[in-house]
C-alpha cells in the first residue's frame, strides 16, 4: 500500500502503533477507566467509540479503546463492520481490539469447549462448578453443559460479563419459555429442555437473584410433560432439578409434584422443610403426599405435630343424596398419612370409605376430611389411644 494514501500516514503510524500498545496495557491495568464505563454502551455509543479510535487526540483514542474492550462481545460486530471503511489509523486499532475480544469472547470459548470437551476447559465458565457437582465432570457431562451454553447464550454471557443484568434476563427468559408450554395461535419458539435445564441451573444458585415471578415460571415448567419426557430419556436433567428445588423461597407446588413422580433425596427434604417452616395455602397436600409415598417412620413425629393445624385444604359436599358438607384441613391429611405410614388403614379410624375392602384406602378430597369437629376428634382419639406418645 502506498504511503501517499494518507498524507498524514507516515508521520502518524508510529504514534498509532504506540497507541495500540498503550491502550492494550491500559485495558488490563486502568481500574479507573473501567469504573468510568460501568454501563455497557448502546449502539450509538459504540459507533462514537469506534469513531474516536481515529481521533487526533491520543487520550481520546486510549479511552475509546479501553471502553470497547470492556464492552466485550457486543462490540465485536460493530468493530468488524468498521473495518470495511474505517481509516488506516482506526483499522490498526480495531484489529488489535478485535483480536483480544474474539480470543476472549464467550462464543469462542463455547466453540473451543465443544471442540475439545474437558473439565479443565470449562473451568471459569458460569455455573460450571455447580453443574459439575450436580451432574459430573466427565466428557459426557461437559457435552451436556455445552448444550446448555448453546441453548441460552445470553444468560451465560451475561453471567460471565455483566452479572448485574442477569436477574432481569432470568425473569424475562423464564417467562418467555413458560409461554411455549401453553397453547397459542402463534408460537415464536419451541420449548427446549436444555433451556429449561439452564434455568434450573441458574435458579438453583442462591447467589442469583430471582425477581418477582421468576421462580414461579421455572417451577411451573417442571410440570410440563415434554420436560418430563426429557427426564425419562436423560436422568441428568433430574440432578439439575434436584439442585433447584431446595432453593429457599421458591414456588414449591410444582417441584413437589415433580419429585412425587421422580423420587430423589431433595424431594423428601423439600417436603419436610415445607411442613416444618413453610406450610401455607395448599402446598401441604403435595408435601404430605410425597411423605406418604416416600417417607419413613421418622416422619411420623413431624406429621403428628400438624394434627391440630386448621389450614384449609378443601371445603365441599359429599356426592350423595344428603349432599353433606365437609372440610379438609392440613391436620386431617396429616392424620391420614401418619396412619398409613404406620401401616394401618385410615378407614379404621373413622375416615370416610369410598372403596370397599380389600381395596386400599384411596386418598381423595372426599376421603380425608370430616363433616364435623366431633368426628374429627373421634378419629384423633382413636389414633392417640393406639399410638400414645412416649
Amino acid at each position: 500500500m502506498s504511503w501517499q494514501l494518507n498524507k498524514n500516514g507516515p508521520q502518524r503510524i508510529p504514534a498509532i502503533l504506540l497507541s495500540i500498545m498503550v491502550c492494550a496495557i491500559a485495558a488490563g491495568t486502568s481500574a479507573a477507566a473501567q469504573e468510568s464505563t460501568s454501563e455497557k454502551p448502546d449502539e450509538a455509543n459504540l459507533a462514537k467509540l469506534i469513531g474516536d479510535l481515529g481521533a487526533p487526540d491520543f487520550s481520546a483514542r486510549q479511552a475509546a479503546a479501553v471502553a470497547l474492550r470492556k464492552a466485550g462481545d457486543v462490540a465485536i460486530a460493530p468493530l468488524r463492520k468498521a473495518l470495511e471503511n474505517g481509516s488506516l489509523e482506526q483499522k490498526l486499532l480495531i484489529r488489535s481490539i478485535l483480536k483480544e475480544l474474539e480470543r476472549n469472547s464467550f462464543s469462542a470459548r463455547v466453540a473451543e469447549l465443544e471442540k475439545s470437551p474437558s473439565a479443565r476447559a470449562a473451568t471459569g465458565l458460569p455455573e460450571w462448578d455447580r453443574f459439575s457437582k450436580l451432574v459430573g465432570a466427565d466428557v459426557a457431562a461437559v457435552q451436556l453443559y455445552v448444550r446448555l451454553l448453546k441453548a441460552e447464550p445470553k444468560l451465560f454471557s451475561a453471567a460471565l460479563k455483566s452479572p448485574s443484568e442477569l436477574p432481569d434476563l432470568l425473569e424475562a427468559r423464564s417467562a418467555a419459555l413458560l409461554r411455549t408450554t401453553r397453547p397459542s395461535p402463534v408460537m415464536l419458539e419451541q420449548f427446549s429442555a436444555d433451556s429449561c435445564a439452564a434455568l434450573l441451573l441458574f435458579g438453583g444458585n442462591d447467589k442469583n437473584r430471582l425477581p418477582r415471578a421468576t421462580s414461579t415460571s421455572i417451577s411451573a415448567m417442571l410440570d410440563y410433560q415434554p420436560f418430563r419426557n426429557s427426564v425419562e430419556a436423560d436422568k441428568r436433567y433430574l440432578r439439575l432439578a434436584g439442585g433447584y428445588i431446595l432453593r429457599k423461597r421458591i414456588a414449591v407446588t410444582g417441584p413437589l409434584e415433580f419429585a412425587r413422580q421422580y423420587p430423589m433425596p431433595e424431594g423428601l427434604t423439600l417436603a419436610r422443610n415445607v411442613l416444618k417452616t413453610a406450610l401455607r395455602g395448599e402446598n401441604g397436600r403435595p408435601a404430605m403426599m410425597l411423605i406418604r409415598e416416600q417417607g419413613t417412620a421418622e416422619d411420623i413425629a413431624l406429621l403428628e405435630s400438624l394434627f391440630d393445624n386448621r389450614g384449609i385444604l378443601f371445603r365441599g359436599r359429599k356426592p350423595a343424596a344428603t349432599a353433606q358438607k365437609y372440610a379438609v384441613y392440613n391436620g386431617d391429611l396429616a392424620l391420614a398419612v401418619a396412619i398409613v405410614v404406620r401401616g394401618k388403614d385410615p378407614r379404621d379410624y373413622g375416615f370416610p370409605a369410598v372403596d370397599s375392602r380389600p381395596q386400599p384406602f384411596r386418598f381423595a378430597m372426599e376421603t380425608v376430611g370430616f363433616p364435623s369437629d366431633k368426628e374429627r376428634q373421634a378419629a384423633h382419639d382413636l389414633y392417640v389411644a393406639e399410638f400414645p406418645k412416649k
